[in-house]
């Protein structure tokens, strides 16, 4: 997969379940923007040390889960 990947810009990624942060950090020179979203406080922590070590700045870490299926107006917001 990170083969694939790599090959890949644009303008934003967002990286659903972001453990660690792999494909967010593989992917922050090819995109504008990425959002890593991970809902483990230790995963996100750990992220956002490698982040500030990698001086990622386009990624932003959200802290919440994402669940499958759609609601009727519900929509999520990127700030």
């Amino acid at each position: 997969m990170s083969d694939y990947l790599k090959g890949k810009r644009g303008r934003l990624f967002v990286d659903v379940g972001a453990y660690h942060g792999h494909y967010s950090l593989l992917l922050s020179g090819n995109f504008d923007r990425v959002i890593a979203i991970e809902p483990v406080s230790a995963n996100a922590d750990f992220l956002k040390g490698v982040i500030a070590i990698r001086k990622a700045s386009n990624i932003t870490i959200i802290r919440m889960a994402v669940k499958a299926g759609y609601s009727p107006g519900t929509v999520l917001r990127v700030v």
